[in-house]
């Protein structure tokens, strides 16, 4: 693809064989499941599935079929109900070593592709990571602060109605104290 051909010019050193590998295996592992909510569903056609995908799959073809396995327009057409983005800005700040703004832009910009790529926002769930990244190996279980969950919200929620979900769940989390952040936005 264009994608991965552009990538691979980047210098990322990522051969043909390794391309066909990558794709066949995105493939693979999206018709396994395709096959698998086709089965369920035999038993009960009122099942709803959802996929988890990386922010990076959905904003970058070629940096979701290398790293993951997965690529956002490999998914849309297995039947998934749902789409889950896992929007963990704290974890994109220590792996791109990108200050706070830049991340919280870059999980707006992967649930405007998501919305704009699926068409319905009310089937992409975002995922927002809740607790402080302490280490590059590890997270602490303090919570991030409330003013820059705030303020990913607000970015997220500007590209259209999608639902959220916060994790890890955890009892100290002012969910009562956020939810005026998402009730009537539009």
């Amino acid at each position: 693809s264009a994608a991965s051909d552009g990538y691979k010019r980047q210098g990322k050193g990522y051969t043909d064989q390794f391309w066909t590998w990558a794709k066949w295996k995105n493939r693979y592992l999206m018709d396994v499941a395709a096959r698998l909510m086709a089965a369920a569903r035999e038993s009960n056609p009122k099942l709803q599935f959802m996929i988890n995908l990386y922010f990076e799959a959905v904003l970058n073809d070629a940096n979701g079929e290398a790293w993951f396995s997965q690529t956002l327009p490999e998914a849309l057409g297995k039947g998934f109900d749902y789409y889950a983005i896992m929007a963990y800005h704290r974890q994109a700040m220590k792996g791109r070593k990108i200050e706070l703004k830049e991340a919280i832009d870059l999980m707006a910009e992967a649930a405007q592709k998501a919305v704009q790529s699926i068409g319905d926002p009310s089937r992409v769930v975002m995922k927002i990571w809740i607790l402080d990244w302490k280490t590059n190996d590890a997270v602490g279980f303090d919570l991030a602060p409330q003013k820059e969950i705030e303020e990913i919200l607000e970015k997220i929620l500007k590209q259209g109605e999608v639902s959220l979900a916060f994790v890890p769940y955890t009892p100290q989390f002012p969910l009562n104290q956020l939810k005026g952040k998402w009730i009537g936005t539009k």
